[in-house]
């Protein structure tokens, strides 16, 4: 059925570490390596937590809630539901469950240290089986899109409208269209004489822009500076004014607070300069 509630989104793809941690618990799980998995489920469910507080306090959890760095991962649930709580309309919503979210990621972390995958232990080690496994995959899954939902469309903390931003069509004055939707994808354009701008969308989150500096406005020999100017309303706030050479075609920046790289490729087309503004990784 396509309404099939638990047709569930793609988890939201806004840090590398939470995309690294669950595709090598999905790589442990299709090799069997059932311990391993649930080790990178747990280490997926720290990193998302670690990047909810970061993005909300703008400070390390390990470092103001920790003790000499370190923070166990149930109270680093605990202070990142606290602090999410906080910015959202309806708080008595997520207090009301908040213990048993918690309940949830220790008790994943737990069965990871029952097993073998974990630190070495005097008495022999449990290994859980794959419905096990697939069990506690899928809840620490859906912890950590619901965190990351809870931030990305109940806050405003990220920019909008940016690369790994979330899409907001009312920044944008409503002067564009919707068009190629298919479920949660989708493009959005703003076309004016001088600028064409195209978002790709993907579970409310700008996935990429492409935007047409049009002849005869822009070229790269005389317009370099004013278009590199105009990237930067695509990319992070921290990565904006970083120092690029004029005329350059291909560059990259990286932004320290999402840990992500962005990539901007121009192309100089018959209606003129064109710019793809990305996000890549490379493993």
């Amino acid at each position: 059925m396509t309404n099939d509630f638990r047709r569930t989104d793609e988890l939201l793809d806004v840090n590398y570490s939470i995309t690294k941690k669950r595709s090598l618990m999905n790589e442990r799980f299709q090799n069997k390596e059932f311990g391993e998995a649930i080790n990178y489920a747990r280490s997926m469910l720290e990193a998302t937590c670690k990047y909810v507080y970061h993005e909300i306090t703008g400070e390390e959890a390990e470092i103001s809630e920790g003790h000499n760095n370190y923070i166990a991962l149930k109270h680093l649930s605990d202070v990142t539901i606290n602090q999410l709580s906080a910015l959202i309309s309806h708080n008595e919503m997520i207090m009301g469950i908040k213990d048993n979210v918690i309940k949830i990621i220790y008790g994943i972390g737990n069965v990871r240290n029952e097993g073998s995958a974990s630190h070495g232990s005097r008495i022999r080690n449990i290994e859980p089986q794959r419905e096990e496994t697939l069990y506690l995959m899928s809840l620490a899954e859906d912890t950590c899109n619901f965190l990351l939902k809870l931030l990305y469309t109940r806050t405003h903390i990220e920019e909008s409208n940016v690369v790994n931003g979330k899409f907001v069509e009312s920044d944008l004055n409503n002067l564009g269209e919707k068009f190629e939707q298919k479920d949660e994808d989708f493009n959005y354009k703003v076309t004016d004489d001088m600028i064409d701008i195209f978002f790709w969308v993907r579970n409310e989150i700008v996935i990429q822009v492409t935007v047409t500096f049009k002849k005869p406005y822009y070229d790269l020999n005389t317009s370099s500076e004013s278009i590199n100017e105009y990237i930067d309303d695509f990319l992070p706030e921290d990565v904006r004014g970083k120092k690029r050479n004029n005329g350059e075609k291909s560059f990259a920046v990286y932004s320290e607070r999402h840990d992500r790289n962005f990539s901007i490729n121009l192309d100089e087309t018959n209606e003129g300069v064109v710019a793809y503004i990305t996000n890549v990784e490379s493993d």
